[in-house]
């Protein structure tokens, strides 16, 4: 047989093993895909489970911190230190806390509040309501004016027929005593000789004044109102009006007040008690 015969033979027996072969690798290749995309789909599918996980759990985690930073602001607005905190549910628990009482402010340039206006009973009752309160009806003891920050050693204490209790007092209430004293020095000649005040000299009378004008400054700048003013076109005016008719979240005043006439200890004229520790200056 031709030699050139065994060679052709042989070219065909070798394309034909070439040919299975390739077939042999283009269905291990095909293999390897299926199961390169198996896995693939496998991957981005554990992929996706675990972004959807890790989104709700940044989801929750966001819910839970907004919650504390509430929480805390609430807290912040009742609590000034855990000391104080204690003394607040140790001996005022019944006392309203909360700010939970929504309240328009009343701009109005001429509103006609019961505090405001000509001098005359009912405005100065208005205004002695929670200013005229005794002494808070708490037994606090020596600890406890160490906590509230001052030195119980010095610190007056009621008469034992009085109760013997530590002399405190709210001091929002002292704070509203500044704020009429800057009302009635406004109106000066209807009060001088009727109130205690204006029966001191004309530069005790300035430095009053000034303290009382200091006391309400520090608070204010305490508590600072980030609360939002707009502003409106007003007919007959070239510049923006501010529109201070603005909503707040309050504590009820009237329902503390209440409870502070409720729990108070009228203060009764009395001397000063001899062997008393006493200040060398007012605090």
């Amino acid at each position: 047989m031709p030699q050139s015969y065994f060679a052709l033979q042989d070219i065909e027996a070798r394309s034909s093993l070439d040919r299975n072969e390739s077939t042999d690798h283009a269905d291990d290749d095909k293999n390897r895909l299926d199961l390169l995309d198996v896995a693939t789909i496998s991957g981005i599918s554990i992929l996706r489970r675990i972004a959807v996980f890790g989104l709700f759990a940044i989801h929750t985690l966001l819910i839970f911190l907004i919650g504390l930073t509430s929480t805390t602001s609430s807290i912040s607005h009742t609590h000034y230190s855990p000391a104080l905190s204690y003394l607040q549910d140790k001996h005022l628990k019944s006392l309203p806390q909360m700010y939970d009482k929504l309240i328009t402010f009343n701009g109005t340039l001429d509103y006609p509040s019961e505090f405001r206006g000509l001098p005359s009973p009912d405005v100065d009752r208005a205004w002695n309501r929670s200013i005229n309160l005794g002494a808070v009806n708490v037994s606090f003891s020596e600890e406890d004016m160490r906590l509230l920050g001052v030195d119980p050693d010095t610190s007056v204490k009621l008469p034992p027929e009085d109760g013997g209790v530590y002399r405190l007092h709210f001091e929002f209430s002292h704070q509203m005593h500044c704020l009429n004293y800057l009302r009635m020095w406004t109106y000066r000649d209807y009060y001088e000789g009727t109130h205690e005040e204006f029966s001191d000299s004309p530069a005790m009378q300035r430095m009053h004044i000034d303290h009382c004008i200091e006391m309400l400054r520090q608070f204010l700048m305490c508590h600072a109102d980030t609360n939002l003013v707009s502003t409106n076109w007003v007919a007959g005016r070239q510049k923006p009006y501010p529109n201070f008719n603005t909503k707040h979240i309050c504590r009820d005043f009237n329902a503390i007040v209440g409870w502070a006439w409720n729990h108070q200890i009228p203060i009764k004229p009395s001397p000063k008690p001899a062997g008393v520790h006493e200040l060398l200056y007012p605090p």
